[in-house]
């Protein structure tokens, strides 16, 4: 519980102004009874989306009502192992569609409709493979970014992985 609403502190913080609203939002993610793991807000910050380190969840919050943030829709996720648990989420400018990494894969999901996130492609990296990482420290940082111009992600972490995303259904 402490975990959770210590991981997401600096998220959080800078998303939400008043403190009131950010113990809501730190409530409700421990109602959740899950090891929050990565956290995204939208730019208009209504929605929230939050995936988990175990169970490969990702959830997404309304915020509309800061005192009572809800959760409106839940999407279980490809991206998520015992070894690679997820790491980064990133959004795209029009934030219509959702990057999931967890250092090795990577999931986009279509969050047009956030009552019902779909699933639009998933990529198993074949540069890394489950047991040939168990030295992986807990604290490994994983990030990703988006360019909008070239439609390129990168993901960092375990070295550099590069995907043209101009073809969502095929990175």
């Amino acid at each position: 519980l402490l975990t959770a609403c210590l991981s997401i502190e600096m998220t959080l913080s800078r998303s939400f102004k008043s403190e009131r609203a950010l113990l809501s939002m730190g409530n409700m993610l421990s109602s959740l009874n899950v090891n929050v793991k990565a956290m995204v807000v939208s730019s208009d910050q209504r929605f929230a989306f939050v995936t988990t380190e175990y169970y490969g969840t990702l959830n997404i919050i309304d915020l509309k009502d800061l005192e009572y943030p809800v959760v409106v829709s839940s999407l279980a996720l490809k991206v998520s192992g015992y070894t690679f648990k997820i790491k980064a989420l990133t959004l795209s400018k029009d934030e219509k569609t959702l990057y999931v990494s967890n250092s090795r894969d990577l999931e986009i999901i279509d969050i047009t409709d956030v009552e019902s996130p779909k699933l639009i492609s998933f990529t198993k990296s074949e540069i890394f493979q489950e047991g040939d990482l168990n030295e992986i420290p807990s604290n490994f940082k994983t990030s990703l970014a988006l360019d909008e111009n070239t439609k390129t992600l990168f993901i960092g972490g375990l070295g550099l992985q590069v995907y043209d995303v101009s073809n969502l259904k095929r990175p």
